[in-house]
């Protein structure tokens, strides 16, 4: 099996997302190449925003900071059929 690009690992970590179930970034660090550094990933989700490949959702909850993100228009197949 080939190594997947981060780019590719990021999508893939993020096929069951939606903005019903956004992924916490550090979820989302843990599901990527262990070895990736923080600041190498904040980029590359940065880019994946501006070009509109996932949208973003920032806040704070019990005091504590999150960062979220998803695949925008995805559906998990989780849920109803839309009719």
């Amino acid at each position: 099996m080939p190594n997947l690009s981060i780019r590719e690992n990021i999508l893939k970590a993020l096929a069951e997302s939606s903005s019903q179930m956004p992924v916490l970034l550090t979820n989302l660090k843990s599901l990527i190449v262990p070895g990736v550094k923080l600041a190498e990933l904040n980029a590359i989700l940065d880019s994946m925003c501006q070009n509109r490949e996932l949208l973003t959702c920032s806040g704070f909850k019990d005091g504590k900071e999150y960062v979220c993100y998803w695949i925008p228009g995805n559906i998990p197949h989780k849920s109803p059929p839309l009719y």
